[in-house]
């Protein structure tokens, strides 16, 4: 099979994920104690729990989206009573988020439903050695690191027209 061949089957798959993800993104689930909330809230505050005292802007960096879409998300987990804010006391400029006990016991809920999912895509990867696992890794950075470098270019673009236009 030819490169372009293979690259064009890989895009495929890729861009097969990305959709399957999208999908269940936003779409609201009952975690526990009638708490609805959607996917990417669950992992905003699975970061928030996995880095306490983050900021807003470095939580949109670790997940790869705006800030504008972590402050979107924020008064949503605020009044549910999942996360809290506090005022930093090194810099008074930012604030941190913290999660709170109830945000603990609805990302336990939620790591229990993602089990199953987890146990059967570890078993899959069982057929592939460490050094494979490695490349795949490697390859999910390197598309990561592309998207950006495409994002970044396509606003570069974005601003040099806007500001023709204004000329």
């Amino acid at each position: 099979m030819k490169q372009d061949e293979r690259f064009n089957e890989l895009a495929e798959q890729f861009f097969k994920i990305n959709n399957q993800l999208t999908k269940i993104q936003h779409k609201p689930i009952n975690i526990k104690d009638d708490i609805n909330i959607s996917t990417s809230q669950l992992h905003l505050l699975e970061m928030i729990a996995k880095y306490p005292k983050l900021t807003i802007t470095s939580l949109a960096t670790c997940l790869g989206v705006t800030k504008g879409n972590i402050s979107q998300q924020i008064p949503k987990l605020l009044s549910l009573d999942l996360i809290t804010i506090v005022q930093k006391k090194e810099n008074k400029k930012n604030k941190a988020v913290l999660i709170t006990s109830l945000g603990e016991s609805v990302l336990a809920s939620h790591n229990s439903l993602h089990e199953a999912l987890y146990r059967s895509i570890t078993n899959d990867l069982s057929a592939f050695s460490s050094d494979q696992i490695g490349i795949l890794i490697d390859i999910f950075q390197k598309i990561a690191l592309s998207i950006d470098e495409y994002q970044l270019m396509f606003q570069q673009k974005e601003a040099e027209y806007g500001n023709s236009d204004k000329s």
